[in-house]
């Protein structure tokens, strides 16, 4: 099941003013993706919080013990959420990017595959993990984060996501992890900025 929210947290009018305030740039990084850029969401402080604290509010801070977030728009809402919650929190990052030994993961995703590598040691085993992104689109890094988390004797509790693509995302994806967002697209969002 999915939620737009923690039960007993919708706010329609929070999700409008984001997708108000988000810039979607076409074909990027190429056709015909639309790309939502999170950055005008970062850059106004007042609707970054609102977003942030949106975010926070899509699972209890009892259902998880420790966060993940992937490279690199979806770290400042980890860290709102970490220090909000006392919660630590460790990067999922692109291939040589972390200076220890890693775990790595290959995935592929809309504009084609990745790798994505997680600190070996970070994550304590039997550790109930909630992963944050900006946005879930197919749910091909999200699937590569539960892996990883599995490489490493932890288990993924859930997704939180300012965005979700759900006309893209693999609905297997949800059998693997409940995935609840902030602001739904049920078809290709429209292209402002």
């Amino acid at each position: 099941m999915k939620y737009p929210m923690r039960p007993g947290t919708e706010c329609p009018s929070l999700a409008e003013m984001l997708r108000e305030h988000t810039v979607v740039v076409p074909d990027f990084p190429r056709a015909p993706i639309a790309f939502i850029d999170v950055t005008a969401v970062l850059s106004r402080p007042k609707i970054n919080h609102l977003a942030c604290q949106a975010l926070g509010n899509l699972y209890f801070q009892d259902d998880y013990d420790v966060i993940v977030a992937l490279e690199a728009r979806a770290w400042p809402f980890a860290q709102f959420v970490a220090l909000h919650y006392g919660k630590p929190w460790y990067p999922i990052r692109k291939p040589g990017k972390l200076p220890r030994q890693v775990v790595r993961q290959e995935y592929a995703c809309e504009y084609g595959t990745g790798i994505l590598e997680l600190h070996m040691g970070d994550v304590p085993a039997g550790s109930r993990v909630l992963i944050i992104d900006d946005v879930i689109a197919t749910g091909g890094s999200a699937q590569a984060t539960i892996e990883l988390l599995q490489q490493v004797k932890a288990t993924a509790v859930g997704i939180a996501t300012l965005y979700s693509l759900d006309y893209l995302v693999d609905p297997s994806l949800a059998e693997l992890c409940e995935i609840r967002s902030v602001v739904h697209y049920q078809a290709e969002p429209t292209v402002h900025n």
